[in-house]
């Protein structure tokens, strides 16, 4: 079938805009905030003027499959943020114009489907009819809403979307084991962390993590480990401050390296902002503001080949500690050793796999000749930041919650 060509993303994407058409066809004095993809579905937030209940959900699902059949054309337009949030105006989307006006990219997609218009980011189905099968599953309250000092409830409606009936009908076997699976609940469900939703100043909903009791542990165990594992690869280990950690390490080389041996520091940072909001969907896995390492090796040429093997040695080792799926191409050492003396900078990233089978950026080691005097430098982040790491372990399915729990305890001695 045709519509098996298109990925997950686009599917559950287009769904939740028929979702926004559909709803603003079926009940009155609705208004349309914002929607888009979750790791296992669709959403899309409004505020009702009248009560909405979600017995009118099958209603609303129905319409939806009506829209989907007659394959109207969908287009995808890109324009300046200033221009999009006219043209959204224009068509009545009054959110949706104030989110692109402060798009922080220089374009903003715009979603056209007939008379239909919205702001989403990413690529949707090319028709309608492609999209085949999904449903609606729930509703849920959102954080109100401070438009010109007037509070409004935001209620989201959220489906799921697969490919075809056969997935949809493996989804729905196991939709419990989907829903239970995120971090962020399941790490307040663990009492490892409280959580706090709010609607930020531009009116996007946001969440405040606070670490508290066996979560704070948890995060200091991780530390103490990664400390261990880095003493143990002889590194010396720094706190530095400033934002610019590379500059920190590389003053600090200049200072006191000794000329004819690798010189190896590393350093956890913790959080610098005190901005500790993140998205409700993707949380940690897209947290700006985290515990992360650095790590810079500076050598000569005679160490390069010795200190890129044991780097990806010791990240290949950080998967398998921490019993990680991923993902990762690694060219042959000559061939990373020729191209870095040609002055080219080789970069080797992991991608690692969470149980929705979305991937995320892990282990990164990057190689590059550093200066003149044939120094070469080598740069990595092991556990890319400690929060994330946490996350990865709540997503696992092939571990209950007992399980989760027990592994996470034991986080501090998981190399002895």
């Amino acid at each position: 079938m045709v519509h098996s060509l298109f990925s997950l993303s686009q599917i559950r994407l287009t769904a939740a805009e028929i979702l926004a058409v559909a709803v603003t066809e079926y009940v009155k004095n609705s208004y349309k905030i914002s929607g888009g993809e979750f790791p296992w579905g669709f959403y899309y937030d409004f505020i009702f003027i009248n009560p909405f209940s979600k017995e009118m959900l099958p209603l609303i699902e129905e319409r939806m499959y009506q829209i989907a059949a007659k394959n109207f054309t969908i287009q995808l337009h890109e324009m300046l943020p200033k221009n999009s949030a006219e043209y959204l105006r224009c068509h009545g989307h009054f959110y949706g114009a104030h989110f692109a006006e402060i798009s922080p990219t220089p374009l903003v997609q715009i979603f056209q489907m007939e008379g239909f218009v919205d702001k989403v980011q990413g690529q949707p189905l090319p028709t309608s009819k492609a999209l085949k099968a999904f449903a609606l599953l729930g509703t849920s309250q959102r954080p109100d809403l401070i438009f010109r000092k007037n509070r409004k409830k935001v209620v989201r409606i959220y489906g799921t979307a697969f490919r075809d009936k056969k997935e949809f009908r493996a989804f729905a076997g196991k939709k419990n084991v989907f829903f239970e699976t995120n971090h962020l609940a399941l790490g307040q469900k663990l009492g490892f962390f409280t959580l706090q939703f709010v609607r930020s100043l531009d009116y996007y909903e946001q969440v405040l993590v606070t670490w508290r009791g066996e979560g704070e542990q948890i995060l200091y165990n991780l530390k103490t480990l990664w400390r261990r594992l880095h003493l143990k690869e002889g590194f010396e280990l720094l706190q530095t401050t400033g934002k610019d950690i590379s500059k920190a390490h590389q003053d600090f080389y200049h200072r006191f390296h000794f000329a004819d041996q690798p010189f190896c520091v590393a350093e956890m940072r913790p959080p610098f902002s005190t901005d500790g909001l993140l998205d409700p969907i993707r949380g940690f896995f897209d947290a700006k503001y985290t515990h992360k390492d650095y790590v810079h090796i500076f050598c000569l040429e005679k160490h390069l080949v010795k200190k890129i093997t044991s780097s990806l040695q010791f990240l290949e080792r950080i998967l398998s500690i921490f019993q990680l799926d991923g993902k990762c191409i690694i060219p042959p050492i000559n061939k990373i050793e020729a191209e870095v003396k040609l002055g080219k900078k080789v970069k080797v990233q992991w991608m690692l796999q969470n149980s929705y089978g979305c991937f995320w950026k892990g282990p990164c080691l990057t190689i590059k000749r550093w200066d003149e005097e044939g120094i070469y430098l080598l740069h990595w982040n092991a556990l890319f930041s400690l929060e994330q790491m946490v996350a990865f372990i709540l997503e696992d399915m092939k571990k209950d919650l007992s399980q989760k729990k027990e592994f996470l305890s034991t986080i501090a001695t998981l190399d002895e």
